[in-house]
């Protein structure tokens, strides 16, 4: 992304970095869970396998963590397009 890029652009490159980050996690638990199971089932959780434990629970708990790190990862990425719009315009002020 190049410097002289307008605030819009880098927030929404931002943005889209962002949520396919948060998407490759997701589907790498999605995928991962399932194929390693069998693994897990080797290992007992209160009388009951890893694999159901991790999948009946671990997965919903990673879920609801993805989407907390998405709204605070927003939250940022919306204060720093906030200071590069007062910094746009501060500068465009400073030039007129």
């Amino acid at each position: 992304m190049p410097l002289t890029a307008t605030p819009s652009v880098r927030y929404w490159a931002r943005v889209r970095r962002a949520t396919w980050g948060l998407l490759g996690l997701w589907l790498t638990v999605t995928v991962a869970l399932p194929w390693f199971a069998r693994d897990l089932d080797a290992w007992h959780v209160g009388g009951f396998p890893l694999g159901y434990w991790m999948s009946a629970h671990g997965a919903i708990l990673f879920f609801l963590m993805v989407l907390v790190i998405d709204v605070l990862l927003m939250e940022h990425i919306d204060r720093l397009e906030r200071r590069d719009r007062q910094r746009a315009s501060a500068a465009s002020g400073e030039h007129a």
